[in-house]
């Protein structure tokens, strides 16, 4: 473990080309002596200061598609003065290197904190070519009374699952975004599955639609902000969840008679990882909105360290019981890790997987599969298992924690 001047000065020279995972290995080295420091204390301002750049830098890092090239400005001084909102506000980010501006297009203006391409505007001409063919092509693939789709109550006559602004409103979400490779075909396909994802969820977590979109903050994108290697993943700097898009299919020439877009979509992409993602969104909110801390989550994050906060512990704050619900995950006792750690820790390829955060949201899926099959649903859009057994809790394990979870998420509702 490196000391925090060691980090420092790691930090400051950290300038260059920087990949992501660049960017994720050095915040998971801060995490780690980052836990062993004491709120407050010098140490522990500079290494939240130095985390919520590294942050920036990984959010930027998608945004661009991989790799940056950054400068770093800051002074010893900057990161001595910590992190908060107002030193935030007035010290110097991580910015790409200085490039010539091309002169700006006349007639677009650029939104910088909106959600990009949120929906294409215009009414295509009734009863013209255009209206005709997509009347005729376009094909519903997840449908609530397929079985290969969805077990479950019927959904309410009045509840339009593949009407965007249906969704938008009844769940109170900021917007929907769509990438510019995705057909109106999946669009259409997209937001149904979603849809009907969306009811099972949150009827199946007990947080009402209404709050589901958690005060108007939660954006859903569809193809638009993913990056290789990846299924979907949550944005906190925007709060969107982004599906992706899935795997391009085989040129219409080379298709076998067998071809079918559900399982293509099935397959591949973001469909299967909504549930894991709102744990995130979940995570993150808690710790960003309602109760403020030493970290932006709830779990606090990125943090690869099991050991219990028993102060928290003992507390009934958001921050307690999700301490106390991690605790049961990774613990056996004071002295012992559970069986599911030990799996995960022989499973584990990097330290991605160890970290807080991701043992919750992977936690937080088993939860939901766990509750829908209670009383024989599923829902395949919803979640899917992505890795090795090992990386998961089971159901037997799940039946102890079900009540730690339902606290959580009861508390969360609350403020909502």
């Amino acid at each position: 473990m490196k000391t925090t001047n060691e980090l420092i000065n790691k930090y400051l020279q950290f300038g260059g080309k920087r990949s992501y995972l660049e960017f994720l290995d050095f915040q998971v080295e801060v995490n780690d002596t980052l836990a062993t420091t004491k709120f407050g204390t010098r140490d522990n301002a500079c290494l939240s200061y130095i985390r919520h750049k590294l942050n920036k830098g990984m959010n930027f890092c998608i945004l661009k598609g991989g790799i940056v090239d950054i400068e770093i400005v800051d002074k010893l001084k900057d990161i001595e003065s910590g992190y908060s909102v107002a030193a935030s506000a007035k010290s110097k980010p991580i910015k790409a290197a200085a490039k010539k501006k091309a002169p700006a297009k006349k007639g677009k203006k650029k939104d910088k904190d909106g959600l990009g391409k949120i929906v294409d505007y215009g009414k295509v001409a009734k009863y013209g070519k255009s209206d005709n063919y997509w009347d005729k092509r376009l094909e519903l693939l997840f449908t609530p009374e397929d079985p290969k789709v969805r077990k479950g109550d019927k959904l309410p006559a009045t509840y339009l699952f593949s009407d965007m602004r249906f969704l938008e409103d009844y769940y109170s979400l900021r917007a929907f975004e769509f990438g510019n490779w995705l057909s109106q075909q999946d669009r259409i396909n997209y937001l149904s599955g979603l849809g009907i994802a969306l009811y099972d969820l949150h009827k199946t977590i007990g947080i009402s639609a209404a709050k589901f979109g958690l005060k108007g903050r939660l954006g859903i994108s569809f193809g638009a902000r993913g990056y290789g290697g990846t299924k979907a993943h949550f944005a906190p700097h925007s709060f969107t969840i982004n599906l992706n898009r899935y795997s391009r299919p085989p040129k219409v020439k080379k298709r076998s008679d067998e071809f079918n877009r559900l399982n293509l979509m099935l397959l591949s992409g973001g469909v299967g990882s909504l549930v894991h993602e709102y744990g995130h969104a979940l995570d993150n909110y808690g710790g960003l909105h309602i109760e403020k801390g030493d970290t932006f989550e709830l779990s606090r994050g990125h943090i690869t360290n099991p050991k219990p906060n028993k102060d928290l512990m003992k507390k009934s704050t958001l921050r307690g019981l999700m301490e106390k619900l991690l605790y049961k995950i990774c613990w056996k006792s004071d002295t012992e890790h559970s069986a599911y750690y030990l799996r995960l820790k022989k499973v584990s390829t990097r330290p991605y997987f160890l970290q807080r955060n991701e043992i919750f949201a992977r936690a937080f899926e088993v939860y939901v599969s766990y509750k829908m099959a209670k009383h024989e649903h599923y829902n395949v859009f919803s979640s899917k298992l992505k890795y090795a057994k090992g990386f998961y809790l089971d159901f037997s394990e799940m039946k102890r924690l079900e009540k730690d979870f339902e606290s959580l998420i009861s508390q969360i509702s609350r403020h909502l």
